[in-house]
């Protein structure tokens, strides 16, 4: 004999169970953004940036090395359904090691508007960045000055290609 309540709770405890072990779905943390995406920055710079679902970035950059400046890492964040706020930081790469270590010649900000297409497959937007050369400003602060740098960017997915 069956008894119709323990059957759902039975179901219950298994979808709670289900739910506590599996990753969080990508429409709770962004839909289709999650991904990686190649680039193309209004002076002419190429990056790959990589979304991922637990709302953190990375980029890499064609200018990383011309300019002497790290990997850019960041988090991102939605605003609405296609639109994303983003904010990284990068380490100006000092040219000779100091005593023991080799702490940053400077922290760059960028903070990036992009605008995703309604299918996710491509992005528009803008971003500005501001240097930090003093180790006594916070670079996590809200900026309160103008940005040293602005451009826009223009990306693309990256897929695996359909055989």
């Amino acid at each position: 004999m069956t008894v119709p309540g323990l059957c759902f709770v039975c179901a219950g405890s298994l979808l709670v169970a289900a739910n506590l072990v599996a990753p969080r779905s990508l429409g709770a943390v962004g839909g289709c953004i999650p991904g990686s995406y190649l680039a193309a920055e209004g002076s002419g710079t190429q990056s790959v940036l990589t979304f991922s679902s637990d709302g953190t970035f990375h980029l890499a950059s064609s200018a990383e090395r011309a300019f002497g400046f790290s990997h850019i890492q960041g988090t991102w964040q939605r605003q609405s359904a296609h639109d994303v706020r983003a904010v990284g930081l990068d380490f100006g790469l000092p040219s000779d090691p100091t005593g023991a270590g080799a702490p940053p010649e400077w922290i760059t900000r960028i903070d990036m508007s992009l605008r995703f297409s309604p299918d996710c497959r491509r992005f528009a937007g803008d971003f500005e960045l501001r240097f930090f050369y003093d180790a006594t400003e916070d670079p996590l602060e809200p900026p309160t000055t103008a940005p040293d740098g602005a451009d826009t960017l223009t990306a693309r997915r990256i897929q695996v290609p359909d055989r």
